[in-house]
């Protein structure tokens, strides 16, 4: 996501493409109305690639920003080798990823794409993080669907099988924080909460 640890680390990077960019300003792709102040830069929105809010699913905490020729993509799309973001998180959608990918891939050829993250494609022993819109359009799993409605039926089939991420909960509570840990306590402490079930409706005493 364009959150936690990237919204600390995003900006730096987003001043150095602008430098080679030429300074130029950022570009709005695709939303209306969207322009996002950070760090007193203008950045452009270009739409939630998902949705965060209040069932399992991937999230629209997760938005893309272009600025000159390069385009940060959340966790819209991974490298061409391995595919794309799974939507079974917190207000996820299959559809909606593949229409917000759509958008992407109309972008030039030629503009480059940073991954939010990287998880090796089999056989591939080196992880990477740039890749361009020409390469994207190969994408594993967008080769493998000639129609928005494929993509859909193969994302939540593959969801399906996935399992719940170890750190999902503590991640969470952070990401919508933007990168920032809860309110402190009146210890001034901050925690993360994790919610317990007990069996057979056993109760704590």
């Amino acid at each position: 996501m364009v959150g936690g640890i990237a919204a600390l680390v995003v900006p730096a990077i987003v001043e150095r493409v602008r430098a080679r960019a030429g300074g130029q300003p950022a570009a709005q792709v695709g939303a209306p109305a969207g322009d996002v102040r950070a760090r007193e830069r203008r950045w452009s929105r270009i739409e939630p690639a998902h949705s965060i809010p209040e069932r399992e699913d991937h999230t629209a905490a997760d938005i893309s920003y272009r600025v000159g020729d390069a385009v940060f993509v959340g966790d819209t799309l991974f490298m061409p080798d391995y595919g794309t973001a799974r939507t079974d998180f917190p207000g996820g959608d299959a559809r909606q990823l593949y229409r917000s990918i759509q958008k992407l891939l109309a972008l030039p050829a030629e503009t480059r794409l940073f991954m939010c993250h990287d998880y090796k494609a089999p056989g591939r022993e080196d992880y990477r993080w740039e890749t361009t819109v020409g390469e994207e359009r190969r994408n594993v799993h967008l080769a493998a669907c000639v129609s928005e409605d494929e993509f859909v039926k193969m994302r939540e089939a593959r969801d399906a099988t996935l399992s719940t991420p170890k750190l999902l909960l503590p991640s969470i509570q952070v990401n919508i924080r933007g990168g920032r840990l809860p309110p402190a306590e009146e210890n001034g402490v901050s925690y993360l909460r994790i919610p317990v079930r007990l069996k057979g409706g056993a109760r704590l005493a």
